[in-house]
């Protein structure tokens, strides 16, 4: 009995020393993508690299693998929709070359293959595994999606420029009015400004002249109405100050009379426009109608105005605005006036005794006049003649001081265009 054991053994042992071809074609049917099988296989050569108790046997082998389904790859995305182009059709075969591992484990063969090559590489995928929609690529399904998205496309290019229609007649309604006023801000930082003398023309560019409130700067701008929204670029110093020139406002509507959006080129930050109701315009240009006319007879009559000189502290503020500002008062009277030329002549009268005669226009709503001679200086001092820049509102001028006698060009001196004047109608 002892005998017959020890005989037994080996032999089963032996039966265990390589897998049959069967049973490493049933190992590689694990190993390959679900949708293949494995239609032959042949062991060309066989090396145990382990032992007889734990085997570790080696094969170079040859196979034949079939497809079960056809295999399709992607070709685009329409929407929702995934466009597939046919890859494989089913049954095709391909060979398969290369080695075979296969070692004991619990009285079963495991294995690992290393295939030269990729043969299952770009081989596609089954139409089942792509989720959603899909249609075959220049197939009638096809077609028809494209035919559906192209509707959908046109349809929403459509709108979008029926929004932008309308929001560019809706500019052309604001600015048609003349004027609107506006704040530019950076950081902490804001600058209010208003807009008047709008002009636009048939093919939707404006003109206007731009008032920077607090940095004491009139601007001509120039700008367009196009996709929708407003751009103005400040190209020109009408009145020089603390304002730069050369920045470009994009901005868009965001409400029924109100535009948003950002300047750049210059710097860069935020801007903000709110258009004045018409109401409001007729009101505002009845008002300054008015005054132009009070101001004109005044002028006619040789009147005498109050007026008020108010410029920065030197030693405290430099710039607006400012708390610390030194306010003088003077006296206007007014001599000769030529209605048909617009052309007027007066003097000035200080509190320090100075008088100094003067000669301006007017035009529209502007007015401007220089100091052109000196008739009283009881300082000995010289003079230093000056020129004023004003705007004619309803009841009052109020304008900026150049320290120079040039009133057909902005001032030479930006640094003190912070002292500023006004004085109202008698």
């Amino acid at each position: 009995m002892a005998l017959a054991l020890v005989v037994v053994g080996p032999i089963k042992g032996q039966a265990q020393e390589a897998p049959t071809e069967a049973q490493v074609a049933e190992g590689l049917s694990f190993e390959i993508p679900a949708i293949w099988s494995v239609e032959s296989l042949t062991i060309q050569a066989t090396q145990n690299v382990g032992s007889i108790v734990d085997p570790d046997i080696r094969m170079r082998i040859r196979a034949t693998a079939r497809l079960q389904q056809a295999t399709f790859g992607f070709v685009s995305q329409i929407d929702d929709v995934t466009v597939l182009a046919p890859v494989l059709p089913e049954g095709h075969v391909v060979e398969l070359f290369g080695f075979a591992s296969a070692r004991l484990y619990r009285g079963e063969w495991e294995y690992s293959f290393d295939f030269q090559g990729s043969p299952f590489e770009g081989s596609g995928a089954p139409r089942s595994s792509f989720s959603g929609r899909t249609v075959l690529r220049d197939s009638h399904e096809h077609r028809a999606v494209i035919a559906e998205a192209e509707a959908r496309q046109r349809s929403a290019r459509e709108a979008q420029q029926a929004a932008i229609d309308r929001d560019s007649a809706r500019l052309r309604h604001l600015l048609g009015r003349g004027e609107f006023r506006g704040e530019s801000s950076q950081g902490g930082s804001v600058w209010p400004f208003e807009v008047v003398d709008v002009v636009l023309d048939a093919n939707d560019r404006f003109t206007g002249q731009l008032t920077w409130l607090t940095l004491s700067s009139v601007q001509r701008i120039n700008g367009i109405i196009t996709n929708g929204m407003m751009i103005f670029e400040n190209v020109e110093d009408i009145q020089r100050g603390d304002a730069v020139l050369n920045c470009v406002y994009r901005l868009a509507l965001d409400g029924r009379e109100t535009a948003l959006g950002g300047f750049s080129d210059c710097a860069q930050g935020l801007v903000q426009v709110a258009f004045y109701p018409e109401e409001v315009i007729a009101e505002r240009r009845a008002r300054r109608a008015a005054g132009i006319v009070i101001l004109r007879d005044a002028l006619a009559a040789g009147a005498a105005v109050q007026a008020r000189y108010d410029e920065p502290d030197r030693w405290g503020c430099a710039r607006l605005p400012c708390g610390k500002r030194t306010v003088s008062e003077f006296t206007i009277t007014f001599e000769t006036f030529d209605p048909n030329d617009n052309l007027f002549s007066g003097e000035s009268l200080w509190s320090s005794g100075s008088r100094y005669a003067i000669e301006g226009r007017i035009d529209g709503e502007t007015i401007a006049f220089r100091e052109t001679d000196i008739r009283e200086n009881p300082s000995n001092r010289a003079p230093e003649f000056q020129s004023y820049h004003g705007r004619i509102g309803a009841e009052s001028v109020t304008g900026i001081v150049c320290r120079d006698a040039v009133i057909d060009a902005p001032c030479r001196d930006p640094y003190a265009t912070d002292t500023r004047f006004s004085f109202a109608f008698p």
